[in-house]
């Protein structure tokens, strides 16, 4: 138990993490696909 009470926040922050790279990779891919219809 005490080594998951000291893992978790480890995996939340991971997560966390995951979550703002897929959040920048689906507004750069929207940015791209903006831009190749302006052009």
């Amino acid at each position: 138990m005490y080594a998951l009470a000291w893992i978790e926040p480890h995996l939340v922050a991971f997560f966390n993490v995951e979550c703002i790279v897929e959040q920048v990779n689906v507004s750069s891919n929207a940015v791209s696909a903006a831009l190749s219809l302006l052009s």
